[in-house]
């Protein structure tokens, strides 16, 4: 009977891993789709979008330029730290799903904006900027987001399962354990992408960013 049990639950872990990977394909490709709708924006919306755009970039070029390297790297963790707690509060909600499907193409439409931003005013320069400045760290957060996503909406279809009735408290409990560690993994190589971002701003920033 214990024998029965072990091989019950590894056959319901072996499941989980195998929706996971479906699951970060899929959220993958919606990162990637909200890059290419964040690019398309730029150079369709109006004028007064286009304004707070360029002001919300340049600001955020300027603290890469101006702050220090503590202060910088805490600004980068924390401000992308807030996808992945809200990833965390829909994991624990029954009815999370589609606000977690909807993160990775925040994340997508935000690289796309300033990519094509940067390109549009700086031409080479600025697609040479985005490149050796942010698109590592942003490509690694974007991957991170969607690992945790995959595990956010894995749980929160389980409890909602759990909450019509069709699925048992052992699927709860795996699909949490998951989560958890996702969410520990994640977090902890989020703070070592926000490293990385402030020691390439340090490089850069001061050289190509007038």
């Amino acid at each position: 009977m214990r024998s029965n049990f072990f091989h019950l639950n590894n056959a319901r872990l072996h499941c989980k891993k195998s929706e996971l990977f479906y699951l970060f394909i899929i959220m993958g490709t919606i990162a990637l789709l909200g890059v290419l709708c964040g690019a398309i924006y730029v150079n369709i919306c109006q004028v007064k979008e286009q304004d707070f755009i360029m002001y919300y970039i340049n600001e955020f070029l300027n603290y890469h330029k101006s702050e220090t390297f503590a202060v910088l790297t805490s600004f980068v963790f924390l401000s992308s730290l807030i996808l992945h707690i809200i990833a965390v509060a829909m994991g624990f909600s029954c009815i999370g799903m589609p606000i977690v499907a909807v993160l990775p193409l925040i994340k997508g439409f935000t690289i796309g904006c300033v990519s094509s931003y940067l390109y549009n005013e700086m031409g080479i320069k600025g697609a040479l900027l985005n490149l050796l400045m942010l698109w590592l760290p942003q490509v690694l957060q974007t991957v991170l987001l969607v690992m945790l996503c995959a595990h956010a909406f894995i749980l929160s279809k389980s409890l909602f399962g759990l909450a019509l009735g069709s699925n048992n408290s052992n699927s709860i409990q795996i699909a949490s354990k998951l989560f958890v560690k996702a969410f520990t993994f994640t977090s902890f190589f989020l703070l070592f992408t926000s490293i990385i971002e402030s020691m390439l701003s340090q490089i850069f920033a001061s050289v190509m960013i007038n």
